[in-house]
């Protein structure tokens, strides 16, 4: 087993979870890694690495004057310098480079171009206009491989399909399946239908035409745990209208995750599918859900809806004009025993998918 040095470059490490899929993959193959990590949020502790203390074999940490998520390219900018000086141009070439975002990439990658490396990978997890320019420049072609966390990337991502390989965000291994506790029923026994919001807050318009739909109809509760850009607006707007029904909590800690899932009946997955991410990506509350024992609700038009529908993880509205009247026919259809197959199916699935990426970024043949 070959011991080659892996530089991960991820924009965020808090932002970004599913590294520890590559950290996972290292230590179970006996891999060194160096992490170069932007620290957006200020908030970086090695605390979160103690685990894979024997895998890290360097950390180099960057943090610029503003503590924000959102970044402008000029900080781009003073990244890849950052990256550029203390890594890149010391690299050695039976290194392989793991670059997470296509932004970050479009920045380095001109440094790239000119480096020896032994493979690039290039791990793509939201759709950003970048990709747009990177087909544009055919940079996929000085690609290795493409990592993806939605098959469904492949159709704006325009290089050979048999790049591109995918890593699930799922971090779950198989025998944890078993102590799913999967719900038994849609209503609960309040005799409502609680449909759960759980994660960053999004899609203002989409959720504001829901809300106005079952707003206070005592047979229904909508709950929104997360923050996000529209949630003041939400909060408002819910608050005006002195609607009962619908309850906002804001921001939660990550270990309340299971609690929270225990307190609804269907987690709201509804997405505004008129863009490219929202239409072809499969988001982490697909997986969550799911883990949680927990049926999902959309409405058609994207990928993750043809995923529910397909596989019978949920409900899939056709018309929110009728949304009423399409919850309580299809609730009452729905076979819970059934649902319970078919998720413990999809996430077995999605496990085999992120085996083989393990296989094929870590194994002894490489991709």
């Amino acid at each position: 087993m070959s011991n080659l040095k892996y530089l991960i470059i991820p924009s965020s490490l808090s932002l970004s979870p599913y590294v520890f899929n590559y950290l996972e993959g290292a230590k179970n193959r006996n891999e060194k890694v160096r992490l170069v990590i932007w620290d957006r949020l200020h908030n970086f502790s090695k605390d979160i690495l103690v685990p894979y203390e024997n895998v890290v074999d360097e950390v180099f940490i960057y943090t610029d004057r503003d503590k924000s998520i959102r970044k402008r390219s000029i900080e781009y900018y003073r990244y890849k310098k950052y990256v550029f000086k203390k890594i890149i141009r010391h690299i050695d070439v039976e290194d392989e480079l793991i670059v997470f975002s296509p932004q970050l990439f479009l920045f380095l990658y001109r440094n790239i171009k000119k480096m020896q490396i032994s493979r690039l990978y290039i791990d793509v997890r939201d759709y950003h206009k970048s990709v747009d320019i990177l087909n544009f420049l055919d940079a996929w072609g000085e690609v290795d491989c493409i990592i993806v966390s939605s098959p469904f990337f492949s159709e704006f991502i325009k290089t050979d399909y048999h790049k591109i390989i995918v890593n699930h965000n799922f971090l779950k291994k198989r025998e944890q399946l078993n102590s799913i506790d999967f719900k038994t029923e849609i209503i609960d026994v309040n005799n409502q239908i609680v449909i759960g919001s759980i994660g960053a807050f999004r899609d203002w318009e989409l959720n504001h035409r829901i809300i106005n739909s079952l707003a206070n109809d005592t047979r229904y509760r909508i709950v929104y745990n997360g923050e996000g850009l529209d949630s003041e607006q939400l909060e408002m707007y819910i608050k005006d209208k002195n609607i009962l029904n619908v309850f906002v909590s804001g921001f939660y800690e990550y270990k309340e995750i299971p609690s929270l899932y225990g307190t609804i009946t269907l987690s709201n997955v509804f997405r505004d599918s008129s863009s490219k991410i929202n239409k072809y990506a499969l988001p982490n509350r697909l997986y969550d859900s799911l883990y949680y024992g927990t049926p999902l609700i959309c409405n058609d038009g994207s990928a993750v809806a043809d995923v529910i529908s397909e596989n019978k993880l949920g409900i899939v509205i056709n018309n929110l004009d009728n949304l009423k009247v399409e919850i309580e026919s299809k609730v009452s259809h729905f076979d819970m025993v059934e649902f319970k197959i078919n998720s413990t199916n999809f996430l077995k699935k999605a496990i085999s998918d992120n085996e083989e990426f393990e296989h094929k970024i870590f194994g002894e043949e490489k991709y």
